[in-house]
């Protein structure tokens, strides 16, 4: 059994409502604090001053025990930070890295990382670096890019063809198998895992789609009830680039499953946490949980939760997972009791 926890059931003792800022920025419950790192437009100690629309981030520690913040920047139009670093001279998204003194909280250092790419939404932590995704298939972009958090200056673009090229969201990561799970922003689009030739090259191989065994072509959507469990199977995406074909259309055509609009992801243990921001009969959300199998032959989906209305759930969005085995997705929690 499940228990949405915060406007049903507080997820902590006490006081929750919030207590109005003085400064106007972030009103929070009793107890709670916020530091602000930088603002959009500060110089950074690289030179360059930080972009605005920050979104996805990750956390990574460094060797002398800092924070490293890798920092997307959901941005489309607009100039790049540096055009000779540039993947798209016209685009103005790109990642930014603030090191962070996890004693104090204070910043310091911070820098771009990549620069002339769009939408950079979501991403994963891996252990070869941060994944930012672009949520968008306009031309020539649409992909999953590696950023270096060490890296101190701007790089060289690193995009992951073989990851896709699609509206992505999130990654989730499997440090044993090196298989990589991706999420599609879109309301009719596709879970997807790339499964890399060698574990220790990741990022070389290839892409697939989920698929229900005995169920092709299924909407996840809808008429689907929590504890529901499914058997999968995953079907290959040939052209991955989306040369001749959308990916999703790829995936449908061989019978893969639809999810509505799916945005967060995690790994966690073994499993698979997935948010479906408009899924479910409200339209409000579902998460699922993908238990996986070695070499995939076995792996399961169970819907764990699903909004039958606003006031239980409300269009969940990036997702992870608490050192005490809560799925977190914004203040909303989901725990096994």
């Amino acid at each position: 059994m499940l228990t949405w926890l915060y406007g049903r059931n507080p997820a902590w003792d006490g006081p929750y409502d919030l207590i109005t800022d003085p400064n106007g920025i972030l009103d929070l419950p009793q107890g709670f604090s916020y530091h602000t790192l930088e603002r959009s437009g500060d110089p950074m100690t690289d030179g360059h001053r930080m972009p605005p629309l920050p979104d996805g981030m990750g956390c990574f520690s460094a060797p002398d025990g800092s924070w490293i913040l890798m920092r997307n920047h959901e941005i489309h139009a607009g100039s790049p930070a540096d055009p000779s670093f540039a993947y798209d001279g016209e685009r103005g998204g790109g990642v930014s890295r603030v090191i962070v003194d996890p004693d104090t909280g204070q910043r310091l250092a911070s820098n771009m990382v990549l620069t002339g790419t769009s939408r950079n939404c979501a991403g994963g932590i891996t252990p070869r670096g941060w994944l930012s995704c672009e949520e968008t298939d306009e031309p020539d972009h649409g992909y999953v890019f590696l950023c270096d958090t060490e890296a101190q200056t701007l790089q060289k673009p690193q995009p992951i063809p073989t990851l896709g090229r699609f509206p992505h969201e999130a990654a989730a990561f499997d440090p044993d198998s090196g298989i990589t799970y991706l999420t599609e922003d879109v309301p009719s689009g596709a879970i997807y895992r790339h499964v890399p030739e060698f574990p220790d090259r990741p990022f070389i191989g290839r892409l697939e789609a989920l698929k229900l065994k005995g169920d092709p072509s299924a909407d996840l959507s809808t008429g689907r009830t929590v504890h529901d469990r499914f058997s999968i199977d995953w079907v290959a995406i040939d052209d991955p680039d989306a040369k001749t074909m959308a990916t999703r259309q790829q995936a449908q055509k061989k019978g893969a499953a639809v999810f509505s609009r799916g945005e967060g992801i995690w790994f966690d243990n073994r499993q698979v946490f997935i948010v479906s921001t408009d899924g479910g009969p409200a339209g409000s959300g579902q998460i699922y949980r993908l238990d996986i199998t070695p070499a995939g032959e076995a792996d399961q989906l169970t819907l764990i939760a699903q909004a039958e209305d606003d006031a239980s759930l409300r269009n969940p969005d990036n997702i992870t997972v608490a050192p005490w085995g809560d799925s977190l997705s914004l203040m909303t929690a989901v725990h096994p009791t």
